[in-house]
C-alpha cells in the first residue's frame, strides 16, 4: 500500500501524507529522451496503489486535488509529457485545470549550453512570467 515502505531508507510514506495533505499539486520535469524524467514515473508507479484503490471501489485520496504540469527543456516533447500527466491525473481523480501547464521549451537548456542563473531568470521573467502566473491562478481557483 502507499503507507508501506520499500526499504529502511524509503521516505514514501512520509512523502504520500504530505501529497495527502496538500491542496494542489505540481509535476514538474524537463524532456528526457521524449518524456518525463524517471523521478516523475517513480511518483506515478508508487502513486498506482491510489488507482487501485479506486478499482476496488474505494474513493480517491486525491479526488478533485487540482494538479499543475511544468516541462523544461529544449526542444519538442512537452504535449505528450503534459497528456501523460493529464491522463495519471485523472485516473487517480484529480484535477488538471485548464492553463495549468506551462512549457519552458529553450535551446538554452540544452545540456552542452551553460546559461548564467541571471540569463535564466531573465528569460524566464521575460517569456514565462504571465503564463506561470495564470497557472498558479487557476491552480488557486480550482484548489
Amino acid at each position: 500500500g502507499t503507507d508501506e515502505k520499500e526499504g529502511d531508507d524509503d521516505q514514501w510514506p512520509e512523502i504520500y501524507k504530505k501529497l495527502q495533505a496538500a491542496d494542489i499539486f505540481v509535476f514538474a520535469t524537463p524532456v528526457w529522451w521524449g518524456t518525463h524524467s524517471s523521478l516523475i514515473q517513480g511518483a506515478i508507479e508508487r502513486l498506482d496503489v491510489v488507482h487501485d484503490e479506486i478499482l476496488e471501489g474505494k474513493t480517491s485520496k486525491l479526488a478533485g486535488k487540482p494538479g499543475g504540469v511544468v516541462v523544461t527543456g529544449d526542444g519538442d516533447g512537452a504535449e505528450h509529457i503534459i497528456g501523460t500527466l493529464a491522463n495519471f491525473y485523472n485516473a487517480v481523480g484529480m484535477i488538471l485545470p485548464p492553463y495549468a501547464s506551462l512549457s519552458v521549451l529553450w535551446e538554452g537548456h540544452d545540456k552542452k549550453k551553460s546559461p548564467t542563473r541571471e540569463e535564466l531568470w531573465a528569460k524566464y521573467e521575460k517569456e514565462y512570467a504571465d503564463a506561470a502566473k495564470t497557472m498558479a491562478q487557476q491552480l488557486i481557483k480550482y484548489a
